[in-house]
């Protein structure tokens, strides 16, 4: 998906929002909300295409994981799964 179509899906929903709301001040605050989710799906697959998406995972980041999962880190392992494995991991408290 490119801005484009990022923009004219943004416009869509608030037509959609519109339609079902009628109440200004409403409309604009559930429109923020799912603009905010749609913009963290949009990050997370920008990420994965060229933010170290294809890029390997760096030393770093190899042995932070090893550390968290006593030395078992798949081989392979890009910059940004590693990044995503470091978060799901250190969230739910096994740092």
């Amino acid at each position: 998906m490119d801005n484009k179509e990022f923009i004219e899906g943004n416009m869509a929903i608030l037509k959609d929002i519109q339609k079902d709301i009628k109440d200004k001040d409403l409309v604009i605050a559930v429109y923020k909300e799912v603009c905010k989710d749609r913009r963290m799906i949009w990050i997370d697959m920008h990420k994965s295409k060229g933010g170290g998406g294809s890029q390997p995972a760096t030393e770093k980041q190899i042995a932070f994981l090893k550390s968290l999962t006593k030395g078992e880190v798949p081989d392979g392992l890009t910059k940004f799964a590693a990044s995503k494995m470091i978060e799901d991991l250190t969230k739910n408290g096994n740092n």
